[in-house]
Parts: C-alpha cells; sequence; structure tokens
C-alpha cells in the first residue's frame, strides 16, 4: 500500500494505492491521522488505485471522517471501483 496526500484549496487529497486491509491499516491510519493535524476540515479519498478494501481499511476511512465532522467539515470519496 502507498499513500499520499496533497492540500490544496484547503482540502487534504489522500490518495490510497494498492490493499487497504488490517495487515496495512495501522500504517494508513497513523499517516492519516499526521495529515489531519492542520486546521483542514475538508477530507477528499482519491480510491482510484485501491485494489482492495477489507472492514479493517474501511474503519480507517471512517475514522477520519469521524474527526472531519468534528471539525463540522466534509468528506468525499472519488474513483470508488467495484
Amino acid at each position: 500500500m502507498e499513500i499520499s496526500h496533497k492540500v490544496e484549496n484547503g482540502i487534504i487529497r489522500v490518495t490510497i494505492k494498492g490493499r487497504l486491509d488490517a495487515a496495512t491499516a495501522p500504517v494508513a491510519e497513523g499517516e492519516i491521522n499526521k495529515m489531519l493535524e492542520g486546521k483542514e476540515n475538508r477530507l477528499l479519498f482519491d480510491l482510484s488505485d485501491l485494489e482492495y478494501l477489507s472492514s479493517g481499511g474501511l474503519r480507517v476511512i471512517l475514522s477520519a471522517a469521524k474527526e472531519i465532522r468534528r471539525r463540522d467539515g466534509k468528506v468525499a470519496l472519488a474513483a470508488l471501483t467495484q
């Protein structure tokens, strides 16, 4: 799994490549938590290169969404595939 981010116009764009599963979720959660240390309250997950998402990986996304909602922000998921 590779995870990267870019802040543009107050939006944190998180790109996840590969698999987000129970094995990679702790690393992803730590990296995303670091990304959320700023004051931005808008988060966009770009999942165009995500190959697999387990329930453990989904928990990471939902945890980040909960934090953004606590800040009265917005979360969006882009490029979902089957």
